[in-house]
């Protein structure tokens, strides 16, 4: 026969309340650990026919869903006022999963799982990313962060895995005396769950991580202004005039690099590196950026 196991966390988790405000009810207890594997209700729970939570000894990944257990407590009436906070809630049922050898993986407690993919387990991994985005690098003329940046997020929940998309850059300084071609590359990295029990319960994780560089210096279309400037002074402005030495191609090289970071301080896209870049491009004497 096999072990209810949403019954023992239900009953572990009503022994280890205090009870000095209240009892937790059994049926309460078991629709916050419904919500720590995932499910809206105990029912959903019980209804679960491809993962059954039976199969956790078998998972590597156990992301207890605290955004869930948060929201059910907010639905759930006549609850204790000493109830344990959401995360630590989640915290206990999971070591006590691990303690009696029901779950020997790695469990990842946060409130957003897409912020700690983006935070955590990419960083974790970004050996394997850079590895991945090295051909791309090897286009362009620059030299890159040790770290992308990522910003944009989404997850996409099916029957059989969860996928966050997580969008960001790499962001490079140009080589002197190199053709400028670009020194951010995009970047998309997709971290896959399979499911294997419940709806929280995963074997291990997979990447994916694609990049190409961003061609937005391509575009000639001017998105800064300079103020205060008269029109003779525009291109001395722009490029920081010829330099003693340098080859027509150099001179357009930096001048598309000048209008590169330009645009991207323009558009609110500014790392700090750009700021001491343009300052160099235009010449440590010229500090009209």
């Amino acid at each position: 026969m096999s072990i209810d196991l949403s019954k023992l966390c239900a009953d572990f988790l009503r022994s280890n309340h205090s009870n000095r405000i209240g009892k937790l009810k059994a049926s309460h207890a078991r629709e916050l650990v419904a919500a720590f594997f995932g499910y809206k209700s105990h029912a959903a729970l019980l209804s679960e026919k491809s993962y059954p939570l039976d199969n956790l000894e078998k998972a590597r990944i156990l992301v207890p869903d605290i955004p869930l257990i948060k929201y059910r407590i907010l639905c759930l009436k006549e609850l204790p006022g000493d109830l344990f906070l959401p995360k630590d809630m989640a915290s206990r049922i999971g070591k006590f999963l691990s303690d009696e050898r029901y779950f020997s993986g790695d469990i990842w407690l946060c409130d957003r799982l897409e912020i700690y993919i983006m935070e955590v387990v990419l960083i974790d991994n970004n050996i394997h990313a850079m590895d991945k985005l090295s051909g791309v690098m090897a286009e362009t003329n620059a030299e890159y962060d040790a770290f992308p940046y990522y910003e944009n997020t989404e997850i996409k929940d099916t029957q059989d895995f969860l996928e966050i998309i997580i969008s960001g850059a790499l962001q490079g300084t140009q080589l002197d005396n190199k053709p400028f071609c670009g020194d951010i590359i995009d970047i998309v990295a997709k971290v896959s769950l399979p499911r294997i029990a419940g709806k929280r319960g995963f074997m291990d994780f997979r990447i994916e991580v694609e990049g190409s560089v961003n061609d937005d210096w391509h575009n000639s279309d001017m998105h800064y202004e300079v103020p205060n400037i008269r029109p003779k002074d525009q291109f001395l402005e722009m490029t920081g005039g010829f330099r003693f030495g340098e080859t027509r191609d150099q001179f357009q090289n930096r001048r598309a690099e000048i209008h590169t970071i330009r645009n991207r301080i323009a558009n609110g896209k500014a790392k700090p590196r750009d700021i001491d870049r343009l300052s160099f491009l235009l010449g440590e004497e010229h500090k009209g950026f």
